[in-house]
């Protein structure tokens, strides 16, 4: 989605990390999504049209993925931080990898926010 609706990402530790699983997918995933990535121009042909309706689909559009991470962020908090902190020994604020998940699924959300077109 992220392609798709031209979303992109800060170039930090998370950026990063995405960019490590995208290498894991399978040669033709990973392959259309780099071409959905290269040739998507939906977010600029949406704010050259300057269309109200268009413009508040695209919106529509982003907000609806921003609502789909935030379900993740709760999930993700539900059934693995808050299970974590129980277990002794596991630090609730580390994931796969060694990741600081709960800091990257909000961040994640919050940078597919930002791409809202005013």
């Amino acid at each position: 989605m992220d392609a798709l609706l031209g979303i992109g990402h800060a170039g930090d530790p998370l950026r990063s990390f995405l960019d490590e699983l995208h290498a894991y997918r399978p040669p033709q995933h990973r392959r259309y999504i780099d071409d959905l990535r290269a040739q998507s121009l939906l977010r600029s042909v949406v704010q050259k049209l300057g269309n109200p309706v268009i413009r508040e689909l695209y919106n529509d559009s982003i907000r609806k993925l921003a609502r789909f991470r935030t379900r993740h962020l709760e999930y993700a908090a539900t059934y693995i931080n808050r299970q974590a902190s129980t277990a002794a020994g596991n630090d609730p604020d580390v994931g796969t990898g060694g990741t600081p998940f709960m800091r990257y699924l909000k961040k994640h959300r919050d940078e597919a926010e930002a791409h809202l077109l005013t």
